[in-house]
């Protein structure tokens, strides 16, 4: 069913930020980490009262970590009742751990079986149970006796005579510790400043070992004794691949170690430094073709193995990390901002992995979350992270990763802020410019030209498409147009605001799908503008430029951090 009839229906959600000006009038759009995350209750994806083994484990802590995201924002009674469940599932009254109700303790000898601990802090905070308490506690004790590598690094696992123990560590195992560790020490102050220098201590120690020094990308593991064969002489002792993922985990949890750190201390400049170095890696290996990050971060579109030419696919979760990880780090620590560019394309890209489809046994529509990897091991080489069988949709670390994602300020941004929407044929529109139909998504219209105008001395002769707004408050504001830009011939048009000087409103080619694309300027458009406009009326004009490009509608917000994707 097409999303245009699920929107008649009322099943979208709105945003609760202030929409006014001309045009502005239109369905409310899809919400759609809402959506997924009412879904994930239906599908009983991640149900505690399934899979008991499994239930207390980081792809459930991370799925639910989401759900808490969702839960604070929308206040959703459903998504907290889950939680609830969960922790009463899983936490005696006396704070003990436990598998099941009255059953044996949780196994707590690995980083993964640690990261549920970040679900207790929300616990603690939503309902204020002591119970959640005393179970954080615990896993924080568990963190100070956790067995470390020679320079001071976590084990992966504390148990001696596991292989994948003695003195291996995961990129995985930041995010396991790390953030829980500084929102432990938020929240109890008498923890002091220590768990919040350990986390920083070990983001340092774990980036000496795992961040690639010529790509910025993450090594999946280290082996400091060289047990493992890949990690044996003459190799270094590093696993070989750059696996996506791996640079997903250790960039979430960089950067909300980076956040709690003050100015001046002592591992922030390295840290930040590191940053730095992961956005490089996130600039060089963006898919140019679909805007995710492939499963194997530095390799082709096909990589041959032994077993024969294998897809490296572009992948939901670390998609959703990386674009997640972008946005923070342009607006938290203020690095590049022409990088933003690649966190809105992937947010888009990712969004799009997301459908919604009615379901006739229930009469309701359920959101699906494609393209996402189940958990992967540390692999000897590129066909290891390539088996397409571990796609599958509704995976909990894609849904993590996805919720995570989408209640950054990617998509939620400030209150009070302004978003004013406008379809383009809305506008006054005139020839050569005209209004088609998008054959590809019922109900859309776009305004295109079939001729361009290249010439900005000749542009007076082009079409025109005039559009009015009304602004209640002054301010800043960045201009997004959702484009149809098939290829680098047909991907352009003109823009001026207020009657000013005409701009190349350049948008990256996608192909035959709709994308946002923000005005930028500079060189290879790499900054974006800001408009300084003040209460009241304005109006954007659009002139064709180049023959096959087309418009749906455009988006003006004071937002600086803010993506639209397909639900504006």
């Amino acid at each position: 069913m097409p999303l245009s009839l699920v929107r008649l229906l009322g099943l979208a959600v709105g945003l609760a930020i202030g929409m006014v000006g001309a045009g502005a009038a239109q369905a409310a759009p899809v919400d759609w980490s809402l959506e997924v995350a009412r879904a994930a209750l239906t599908n009983e994806q991640g149900k505690p009262f399934s899979g008991a083994s499994r239930a207390w484990h980081y792809t459930q802590g991370f799925y639910l970590h989401g759900i808490g995201l969702v839960y604070e924002r929308t206040r959703d009674p459903r998504l907290l009742t889950h939680l609830k469940q969960w922790g009463a599932r899983h936490v005696e009254p006396d704070g003990r751990i436990v598998q099941a109700p009255g059953g044996a303790s949780v196994d707590l000898s690995t980083l993964d079986n640690l990261m549920p601990g970040r679900v207790l802090l929300q616990l603690w905070r939503l309902t204020g149970e002591q119970r959640y308490r005393l179970a954080a506690e615990t896993i924080r004790q568990r963190l100070k006796d956790w067995p470390r590598t020679m320079d001071g690094a976590f084990w992966h696992r504390d148990d001696p005579n596991s292989r994948f123990a003695s003195n291996v560590i995961w990129a995985d195992g930041t995010f396991m510790f790390a953030p829980f560790l500084v929102e432990y020490g938020r929240l109890f102050p008498a923890d002091g400043t220590t768990g919040r220098d350990e986390a920083a201590r070990q983001m340092e120690i774990y980036g000496r070992h795992l961040q690639d020094p010529e790509t910025g990308l993450i090594w999946h593991a280290y082996d400091q004794d060289r047990d493992f064969a890949w990690a044996r002489l003459p190799a270094p002792r590093h696993s070989p691949v750059l696996w996506c993922r791996a640079a997903g985990w250790y960039g979430l949890s960089l950067v909300a170690v980076l956040e709690a750190l003050p100015q001046g201390h002592p591992h922030r400049t390295a840290l930040l430094n590191r940053l730095v170095s992961l956005m490089k890696g996130y600039r060089a290996h963006q898919s140019a073709t679909e805007y995710g990050w492939r499963q194997v971060m530095d390799g082709p579109d096909v990589i041959q193995t032994a077993g024969g030419p294998l897809a490296n696919f572009v992948e939901t979760s670390c998609s959703a990390m990386h674009s997640y990880v972008i946005g923070r780090a342009v607006a938290a620590f203020g690095l590049r901002l022409p990088d933003f560019h690649l966190a809105a394309m992937g947010l888009q890209a990712v969004t799009e992995q997301v459908s919604l489809n009615f379901v006739p046994e229930t009469g309701i529509f359920r959101a699906t979350l494609a393209g996402a990897v189940r958990g992967t091991g540390i692999g000897a080489g590129p066909a290891d992270y390539l088996n397409s069988a571990s796609i599958v949709d509704d995976a909990l670390q894609g849904l993590g990763a996805f919720l995570a994602m989408y209640e950054s300020s990617l998509r939620q941004p400030p209150p009070g802020s302004v978003r004013i929407h406008v379809q383009a044929e809305a506008g006054k529109v005139t020839a050569p410019l005209h209004m088609v139909a998008f054959p590809n998504q019922a109900g859309v219209t776009l305004v295109a030209a079939p001729a361009g105008t290249n010439s900005l001395a000749s542009v007076a002769a082009a079409g025109r498409d005039l559009i009015h707004i009304q602004l209640a408050k002054a301010g800043k504001y960045r201009l997004w147009g959702r484009f149809l830009a098939p290829s680098l011939a047909r991907n352009s048009l003109w823009v001026r605001v207020d009657a000013g000087s005409w701009q190349l409103w350049d948008a990256r080619p996608h192909g035959e799908t709709l994308f946002w694309e923000p005005l930028r300027t500079g060189i290879g458009y790499a900054r974006l503008v800001v408009l300084a406009l003040a209460a009241g009326p304005h109006t954007i004009e659009l002139a064709n430029r180049e023959g096959g490009t087309g418009i749906d509608r455009v988006l003006l917000t004071s937002a600086p951090t803010y993506v639209p994707d397909r639900s504006d």
